[in-house]
């Protein structure tokens, strides 16, 4: 063997020894770091456990037997036949006080609302004054004459009852002026009491306020003689409503039952028969003793029935479902919801009738 075997011998094992561990190494590292280049595996889920269904509860309305009933709304008109509006008919006055209020029933004479002119008090004191010292001056000169007639009488001699007659006239001129001015102040003072001249109830009254002042002629208050009470309705709702009809009217919250009347029987004013300019149709007349409490403004709700079954089997609107040509309820039979078809007749406001398809007490699904 030559020296160039022996060289390269030892050349590889070099290369070799010195290879080795760099291989290793780089081994070692792609290990370490590739566990983080694979990718994640999904977390296991856990298995639902099964739980038993929860039954569905219902809300649940028999099939009963009753009235139904379709009716419309509307207002009817209160109709003042016997009416009187208090206003003092003075220009800006200061009111002191008004003493009703709507509802109040009054009498009549009764001082509704005054206001306030202290002057008038005081003038109308010194008139009368003067007046009634006027009197006593004409009185005075009628005695003093009647005693010198008799004193002529006595003695035989004529008096003068020239001065006598003239001093009369003056008197009797400043007594007739002093009595037109009483009976004026009288006139005015009494105005500033506000006084009602019928019986009746107070529909109307001007709220109070300290300082309230009052221009020329407003209304103060409004006063009514209900010897009866009388509603008007207008347009098409009339058209449902016949002489003798039995309906309810509901005013300011209170029911009060009604009856359909010809108002030709009745003695009303023409001019009270219409509402801004459009004449009532139809005409109700309360039955009821009560007097509810109105206003010439006021309106009562009106329920018109314009369909009805009376005794029929019925269920709620609600329960109804509907298709092109049929219609059907949900029915609880023994737990399990059925489908029932059945036949509908008049239906109502509320409620609607059932031909048939369903007995009384079925049980009907409303959700």
């Amino acid at each position: 063997m030559n020296n160039n075997f022996f060289k390269d011998i030892q050349f590889h094992m070099l290369k070799y020894y010195i290879t080795l561990p760099v291989f290793l190494g780089v081994f070692f590292i792609l290990c370490l770091s590739g566990c983080n280049l694979l990718p994640a595996e999904a977390p296991i889920r856990l298995p639902i456990h099964p739980t038993e269904p929860t039954e569905r509860s219902y809300q649940l309305f028999p099939a009963a037997v009753g009235d139904v009933k379709r009716y419309l709304t509307t207002n009817a008109s209160f109709i003042p036949i016997h009416e009187e509006s208090l206003n003092f008919g003075l220009s800006r006055q200061f009111v002191t006080g008004i003493y009703v209020s709507r509802g109040d029933t009054v009498n009549e004479g009764d001082v509704i609302a005054s206001v306030n002119r202290p002057y008038l008090l005081e003038q109308k004191n010194n008139i009368r004054r003067n007046y009634e010292t006027t009197l006593l001056l004409i009185r005075q000169l009628e005695e003093l004459f009647a005693f010198e007639i008799r004193a002529s009488e006595k003695l035989n001699t004529l008096i003068d009852d020239e001065s006598y007659l003239r001093e009369r006239a003056n008197l009797l001129y400043r007594l007739e002026s002093q009595k037109k001015r009483l009976d004026y102040l009288s006139n005015q003072y009494n105005n500033q009491f506000l006084k009602t001249n019928i019986n009746g109830i107070v529909t109307f009254a001007l709220d109070f306020t300290q300082g309230l002042v009052v221009s020329n002629f407003e209304n103060i208050a409004t006063i009514i003689n209900p010897r009866e009470y009388f509603f008007g309705v207008l347009g098409n709702p009339a058209n449902y409503l016949s002489i003798g009809d039995d309906v309810i009217l509901t005013v300011n919250g209170d029911d009060f039952s009604g009856i359909v009347v010809d108002i030709s029987d009745y003695d009303i004013p023409m001019s009270r028969l219409q509402a801004g300019g459009f004449p009532f149709r139809a005409f109700i007349k309360l039955n009821d003793h009560n007097e509810p409490t109105i206003s010439w403004s006021n309106f009562a709700l009106l329920k018109i029935i314009t369909e009805e079954a009376s005794n029929v089997l019925y269920v709620p609107n609600s329960t109804i479902n509907r298709t092109h040509d049929s219609a059907f309820v949900y029915v609880m039979n023994f737990g399990i919801r059925e489908i029932r078809f059945v036949e509908t007749g008049v239906t109502g406001n509320s409620t609607t009738e059932i031909k048939s398809g369903l007995e009384e007490g079925e049980m009907i699904i409303i959700d």
